[in-house]
């Protein structure tokens, strides 16, 4: 079943072709999560945070950022931390989301380009003590970019999402499935826990 309809999944969309498992881009991300050496037991946000942190021995700073709507986070490279700004006006499970993409960025060492080129130079306060020529920043928009290093860090939340749905942390990045006892009850037969 699965043949044909990759078969016919290729006549009707000669361009695109199914994604392998094998792919250049998840073994690499793969292999930059098992490098990690993390217990996905024990994740949340912020402890995964400070288990890359103590790992690089440089300082992530969280900051919420009032973007427009197609704008949904930044991960900036400054000379004494790395910044991640996200949209502090989308919905809970959205910001994890946006945040753990920026944190690919990161754990994928991706360049960024200088934000100079993209914005003027009048940036945050958290960023007043960093050099302009030294700065560098990827941006997630709403469709996220098509470049190489945005499939990536989209491929590292994917990869994360599957790690932590496996430890059973799934309201890490959901939340409470409900404040409502039966609905919690009906959830939590679905896979979510409370």
């Amino acid at each position: 079943m699965t043949r044909l309809f990759h078969r016919l999944l290729r006549r009707l969309l000669p361009g695109v072709r199914p994604r392998s498992a094998s792919n250049d881009t998840d073994v690499r991300v793969g292999a930059a999560i098992r490098r990690l050496e993390y217990d996905f037991r024990r994740f949340t946000v912020q402890d995964f945070i400070n288990h890359i942190i103590h790992l690089r021995d440089r300082h992530i700073v969280l900051v919420p950022y009032s973007f427009d709507r197609d704008l949904h986070g930044v991960f900036v490279r400054a000379e004494t931390a790395d910044y991640v700004f996200y949209n502090d006006g989308g919905h809970p499970v959205h910001k994890v989301h946006n945040i753990l993409h920026e944190l690919g960025h990161i754990i994928l060492d991706h360049p960024g380009i200088p934000l100079n080129t993209v914005i003027v130079p009048a940036y945050p306060e958290h960023l007043e003590q960093d050099q302009a020529g030294r700065v560098c920043a990827l941006f997630r928009t709403v469709v996220p970019g098509n470049s190489h290093e945005e499939q990536e860090a989209e491929a590292f939340v994917r990869t994360l999402q599957r790690e932590i749905l496996v430890a059973n942390r799934m309201e890490q990045l959901t939340g409470r499935s409900s404040s409502i006892d039966n609905v919690a009850k009906f959830t939590r037969s679905l896979g979510y826990h409370d």
